[in-house]
């Protein structure tokens, strides 16, 4: 600040006034994100979802072709990879496997512990620790034959992103994404179960 007779000059007031704002602008960024933060942790949930298919098979074959690990790597569009650990090619409840993504997914890779594996009626499972930008993950998937040869097929989820500021900001869009692929998966496995050579 430069002082003219007791007085500020224009440079020294141009300066200050500079000064004064930059504070006051960090004291309302605190202050806001402060409040930004309490408003995260009270609205950080989880994003649910209900989506419903038409199968073309029995539900003991769709059971089968989601279940039956190495076949589920013919058509899945979701995963590279996933084993039961411990060995075998279809879960139990209580089992935990590993499920690594595919394409730009492939940086995830997803333990997850079946809670519920009750063939060809219902299985659930749910991630055993954060991974990538997942907080939470649980799925339900429940098969019903419709009389028909095909099945309907219930598939329930729940998912948190990471961390709480992602979730309340796009949690939405992680929602959305997560839809889109989980109905891309299971055209997939339609056209998967369609084939007469199966």
């Amino acid at each position: 600040m430069v002082k003219d007779r007791g007085r500020l000059s224009d440079a020294g007031i141009a300066t200050h006034a500079d000064t004064l704002l930059k504070t006051a602008l960090a004291a309302v960024r605190r202050r806001a994100g402060s409040a930004m933060l309490r408003r995260v942790r009270m609205t950080q949930k989880q994003s649910h979802g209900r989506l419903a298919f038409v199968l073309p098979a029995p539900s003991a074959a769709a059971f089968e072709a989601f279940f039956n690990h190495e076949v589920r790597l013919r058509w899945d569009t979701l995963l590279e990879a996933t084993h039961v650990e411990g060995g075998g090619t279809h879960p139990y409840a209580d089992a935990i496997s590993t499920n690594r993504g595919r394409g730009w997914k492939g940086g995830v890779t997803m333990r997850t512990r079946f809670l519920v594996y009750d063939p060809p009626r219902q299985a659930a499972a749910e991630m055993l620790e954060p991974t990538g930008v997942f907080e939470r993950w649980a799925a339900s998937m429940r098969f019903t034959d419709r009389g028909d040869g095909s099945c309907n097929l219930i598939y329930t989820y729940a998912i948190q992103l990471r961390p709480g500021w992602l979730e309340a900001l796009f949690g939405w869009a992680g929602n959305t994404l997560f839809a889109w692929e989980t109905r891309r998966r299971f055209r997939a496995m339609a056209d998967y179960l369609r084939r007469p050579e199966r």
